[in-house]
C-alpha cells in the first residue's frame, strides 16, 4: 500500500512542478478515481487506530490531538 501512496504523490507532485498547461490539461478524474481506493484504505486504518499503535504510550486527552475536541 506504502508504494501507491508514494505513487499517487509522486503523480500529483510532478503536476505542481509544470506549467499552467500541463495543470489545465491533467486528468484530475482519472487521477482521482486512480488513488481512491488506496486512499481510502488508509483512511480506514488511521481510523481503526493506526496511530494509536504509533505513540501507544502517550496519554490521549480529548482535545490534545490535531484537531479540536467535538462540540
Amino acid at each position: 500500500m506504502q508504494s501507491e501512496i508514494s505513487a499517487a504523490f509522486a503523480t500529483t507532485e510532478r503536476l505542481t512542478e509544470g506549467g499552467p498547461d500541463a495543470i489545465m490539461s491533467f486528468d484530475v478524474d482519472g487521477h482521482r478515481k486512480r488513488i481512491n481506493g488506496s486512499l481510502s484504505r488508509v483512511s480506514d486504518l488511521a481510523r481503526a487506530g493506526g496511530r494509536a499503535r504509533v505513540n501507544a504510550s502517550a496519554p490521549r486527552r480529548p482535545g490534545s490531538g490535531p484537531f479540536p475536541p467535538p462540540i
